[in-house]
């Protein structure tokens, strides 16, 4: 008994042991040369001036389907209220949606957050993607320099 049990302790030990990675490899992998660096902290700064306020609140989400006076009631100030589509009016204007992954309507509450003003754009994506030691985006590929220049003066 004691003999298998000192086994199962010594097998799991060599086993994590195995599995843990060198704190050499750790530091060799956070350093980032004094370019990338920089690339980082100039999109940090832009990312944070590109900041803006979305005030949290109820709205309803989902196939909106017939909007009945119980479903005013829930959420009275929605925009899915206002959707000229779900109304009791004309219910030949009900939306339908044959896609599995539809919901019903259900109210949802977000808190408050901040998002950037402006989408993501490729040249702020790749210094991520460099930053994170992740492989490049495969649109690098699709939209070559000339096609972005091209783009531009368009």
């Amino acid at each position: 008994m004691k003999i298998q049990s000192l086994s199962l302790i010594l097998l799991s030990s060599f086993a994590l042991t195995a599995c843990a990675k060198s704190t050499e490899t750790n530091a060799k992998e956070a350093k980032l040369s004094p370019e990338l660096q920089q690339k980082i902290q100039q999109l940090v700064e832009k990312t944070k001036k590109n900041m803006i306020f979305v005030e949290g609140g109820t709205y309803l989400m989902g196939d909106f389907g017939l909007v009945t006076p119980e479903l005013e009631k829930t959420v009275p100030d929605s925009m899915a209220l206002k959707n000229p589509k779900g109304n009791t009016e004309k219910p030949d204007n009900l939306p339908f949606s044959p896609e599995n992954d539809n919901k019903t309507l259900h109210k949802v509450t977000l808190s408050s957050f901040n998002m950037s003003a402006y989408k993501t754009i490729l040249k702020d994506f790749n210094i991520f993607t460099e930053a994170t030691r992740q492989p490049r985006s495969y649109y690098n590929e699709l939209f070559t320099s000339e096609i972005a220049h091209a783009v531009k003066n368009s």
